[in-house]
């Protein structure tokens, strides 16, 4: 039995699937009475009652008006239900761009109230290279948010259930990318699966038992898709390496972030050397230099999140070329076009970037 002294949070209680029908209706009485909402939609699944939230996108008119924001937070929300609605769990986004959310995401949008909103749909060459961008963003920031979470003293159950499911997503789609099984995440896979089906079954020591278990597994999986994933894309001509990129930083905020290499392999053959800490702890991870020609297009392209993007690199030498295959050049484009264009819309009606549907995590340093 493992032995720890952490503070657990969050714990989970469990609910009845008819108390998430309750919320929803609960969400449908607060957004039908603001004009200037269009529609809502829930993203992703409720697959296990208790463990998950609701995840809501509201879509708004693509003019409202400008002091929305404030009759869009949440307030006196009942008691029973404050753990499946929060105004975390809230994206704003305008119709306009709504159309095109199926750049952003696989997600399943299920409209919950209001104007059911024509996507657009992607076309067929590019369904398979989205496949790569999704996870080019985000693999190896979960696989970090797990080792944060592993490194920290009070462990948020719901949030790092959360995260667990996350990056189960993106390694799953690593696996159709490069078209093999890896036993890791299949273990993963398994565990979690466990976790999220028989939770309320077992006793608070299994409970972290298997918490725990999953952290590790998780983040150690990771490390074996990403290499796994490198060479793959760079054997493809996906992605190519830089030469300048050894000792590059890219800070997701003031405390997380990536440190580039050019050859991950020792290093992740090492436990001990995949990830550091400065001196004002915060938490590095190395990762392959493809990486860092993915976000350093992002950033170098005009918008609000792009400016974060570039502002939050620290080069010890000039990038002189950007790696990337132009076919996925165009998709990149595409997507942090629409991001710099939604932030835009949040800006413009004093919404915070944090209710941006991506990227909305990155913050200046």
């Amino acid at each position: 039995m493992r032995q720890d002294k952490f503070t657990y949070t969050q714990f989970p209680v469990y609910f009845d699937i008819s108390v998430y029908d309750d919320a929803r209706k609960w969400i449908i009485n607060f957004f039908s009475s603001i004009n200037d909402v269009l529609a809502v939609y829930e993203y992703g699944t409720v697959s296990s009652p208790g463990l998950s939230d609701l995840d809501l996108i509201v879509v708004l008119k693509d003019n409202p008006k400008p002091n929305i924001y404030k009759q869009l937070i949440f307030d006196n929300i009942p008691e029973e239900k404050s753990t499946l609605i929060n105004n975390n769990c809230v994206k704003f986004i305008s119709k306009r761009h709504f159309h095109n959310i199926k750049w952003l995401g696989s997600s399943t949008y299920k409209l919950i109230y209001g104007e059911k909103i024509e996507l657009n749909d992607i076309p067929l060459e590019y369904v398979d290279l989205l496949k790569i961008i999704f996870v080019m963003d985000f693999l190896p920031e979960r696989v970090l948010t797990l080792l944060k979470h592993r490194d920290s003293k009070i462990k948020s159950i719901l949030d790092v259930i959360g995260w667990l499911k996350s990056y189960l997503i993106s390694a799953k789609l690593t696996e159709d990318i490069i078209g093999k099984n890896i036993k890791e995440v299949n273990e993963f896979e398994r565990g979690l699966k466990d976790l999220r089906k028989n939770w309320f079954h077992k006793n608070f020591s299994e409970q972290k038992e298997i918490f725990l278990y999953l952290i590790d597994k998780g983040i150690y999986s990771g490390l074996k898709i990403i290499k796994e994933l490198s060479h793959f894309l760079i054997f493809s001509n996906y992605y190519m390496t830089i030469d300048d990129a050894d000792e590059a930083i890219f800070y997701f905020n003031k405390e997380n972030g990536f440190l580039f290499k050019n050859n991950c392999n020792e290093i992740y053959n090492n436990i001990n050397q995949y990830y550091f800490y400065d001196k004002n702890k915060s938490l590095f991870f190395y990762v392959p230099s493809i990486w860092l020609n993915h976000f350093y297009f992002y950033g170098k392209c005009d918008g609000i999140i792009s400016s974060k993007i570039q502002n939050n690199f620290i080069l010890k030498n000039e990038i002189r070329e950007i790696g990337i295959a132009p076919k996925l050049l165009k998709i990149l484009s595409q997507r942090i076009t629409l991001c710099n264009e939604m932030a835009a819309f949040l800006k413009k009606y004093a919404i915070p970037m944090n209710k941006l549907y991506r990227f909305g995590h990155i913050q200046h340093r």
